[in-house]
């Protein structure tokens, strides 16, 4: 019976110090919000869709994929989004994450700041937005109340009158040339949505995190024994190359080149910290 008592006291004692070391966790090592989730909690599902005219929340099927037609009120018009359909199976919605994938040629894929142009929606379940006449698309993450992120949904709208606009999918141009990058993030199954690198000459590249960061594909690199290997999330090594800055990087098979460490996606690693910059043969 003593035994007992003590094995029952002890097992109360270790649950009661759980949050605590979670919370030293946190504090003294930087660890993400993910440390502590279930691994077996699925991941939420977005759903991003648009108040078409008639005031009901649709998808990009109309139009032939190009999303519902919103007519001019002056120079633009205003718009709601709406995720209010994303889900999480065994959770919560908590947080929305929504990104501007571009308006036309000139800002196609680009990072706007808010404020910077009409266009740029707040991270909420149904922000507004004013749109000026054009092909658009805004791409939409969920996070649960555990912290999983979901894979992106994206909806599509066209803005302008029926007679002065050429119905066509947004297309995010980089130096001149449509950008395709056909990246597929680690863990995700839908494609992430292109952008241009401003880092790199704004080279075609892929989103690569929820803050719409932007990293190129198919960077230069070779391989150099005196840059550092990385773990994946997968739990392999990664091996170091040499940029042509001359500065050490992380070979990547998502983004198939040659990444600065300082550029690398932390989300692609196991560690999940941000790299330091080093120089090759250092």
């Amino acid at each position: 019976m003593h035994a007992k008592l003590l094995q029952a006291i002890a097992t109360i004692q270790l649950s009661r110090t759980a949050p605590l070391m979670a919370a030293l966790c946190v504090a003294a090592l930087g660890c993400r919000e993910t440390y502590v989730a279930e691994s077996n909690n699925r991941i939420p599902v977005a759903v991003a869709h648009v108040i078409d005219p008639s005031g009901m929340s649709v998808d990009s099927s109309a139009n032939g994929g190009f999303g519902p037609r919103f007519a001019l009120q002056g120079s633009t018009v205003e718009v709601t989004l709406d995720g209010s359909e994303s889900s999480d199976a065994d959770g919560k919605v908590v947080a929305w994450r929504w990104l501007n994938a571009g308006h036309g040629d000139e800002d196609a894929g680009r990072e706007l700041a808010p404020g910077e142009m009409p266009g740029w929606p707040a991270d909420v379940e149904k922000p507004k937005v004013k749109l000026t006449e054009g092909a658009w698309a805004f791409t939409l993450w969920v996070t649960d109340n555990v912290g999983n992120v979901s894979d992106p949904a994206t909806v599509k709208l066209i803005v302008g009158n029926s007679l002065q606009i050429d119905a066509g999918p947004p297309v995010v141009m980089c130096k001149g040339k449509a950008c395709d990058p056909k990246v597929t993030l680690p863990g995700q199954t839908m494609a992430s949505p292109a952008c241009c690198d401003a880092d790199n000459g704004d080279a075609c590249g892929a989103v690569v995190d929820m803050t719409g960061a932007c990293e190129a594909v198919d960077q230069l690199g070779v391989d150099d024994p005196s840059c550092p290997s990385e773990m994946s999330t997968a739990g392999t090594m990664i091996a170091g190359c040499c940029t042509p800055a001359i500065k050490c990087g992380v070979r990547s098979g998502v983004l198939r080149g040659c990444i600065e460490r300082t550029d690398y996606p932390p989300g692609f690693l196991m560690s999940m910290m941000q790299l330091t910059a080093k120089d090759c043969g250092g």
